[in-house]
């Protein structure tokens, strides 16, 4: 049986000042990722992902902090996840019918079947002008909880997906949500066993506390 520590945040949504304000000390890193501007509007999905993409590579270099690979099942369960929180109309990490990200990272075929693993996901959705990509990486930063993740030495593999709309269903041509997972199989042996139990939105955070195989 794997083991697994799993982390998640509060869902954000990338609009108000505060995040505006975020978003301007991601001059330099928005600066070398084209389309960093770009309401999702005004482009297409591809080129959004790929904007999110440089801009967490960036923030993560600018702090020291080794590159994230594209996991194509890591992108499959994040982009599964997104489409079905506009789908069904909703923003939490636990999906109506309970499946938390560790079971659609097991439905993926991404989760070891020995050894132990590590996962973060944090959320995201905006529209309009927050939906830029620069806007949705400042409000994952103006978090603790969400800048913990982004910002862990832990993961070597991210998967990102992202869907037109917002979990409102009000902004079809102009929003965007976005997931993204970060990740990380460990050495084998015993590991600390972690939970996700957010269950809605506007609910507090969790990190497991036991020991990590993981830890960087």
């Amino acid at each position: 049986m794997a083991c697994v520590t799993t982390v998640a945040a509060l869902p954000a949504v990338a609009g108000g000042a505060s995040v505006a304000h975020a978003a301007a000390g991601l001059t330099r890193a928005a600066a070398a990722c084209p389309g960093a501007e770009t309401p999702i509007g005004s482009t297409t999905l591809a080129a959004s992902r790929a904007a999110l993409s440089c801009l967490i590579g960036a923030v993560r270099a600018e702090r020291g902090l080794g590159p994230v690979r594209a996991d194509d099942r890591l992108a499959a369960a994040a982009r599964s996840h997104a489409a079905d929180m506009v789908r069904r109309g909703y923003f939490a990490h636990r999906s109506p019918d309970g499946s938390k990200v560790g079971d659609r990272l097991a439905h993926a075929g991404w989760t070891p079947s020995r050894g132990s693993w590590w996962a973060g996901e944090i959320l995201v959705a905006g529209s309009g002008a927050a939906g830029t990509p620069r806007r949705l990486v400042a409000a994952w930063l103006m978090s603790p909880h969400h800048r913990s993740v982004l910002l862990s030495a832990r993961p070597n593999a991210i998967g990102l997906g992202a869907v037109r709309n917002t979990p409102d269903r009000e902004h079809a041509n102009t929003g965007i949500t976005v997931d993204a997972v970060f990740a990380r199989h460990c050495a084998g042996g015993p590991g600390a066993t972690g939970t996700d139990p957010l269950s809605g939105y506007r609910t507090r955070s969790h990190q497991d506390r036991e020991p990590d195989l993981c830890a960087a």
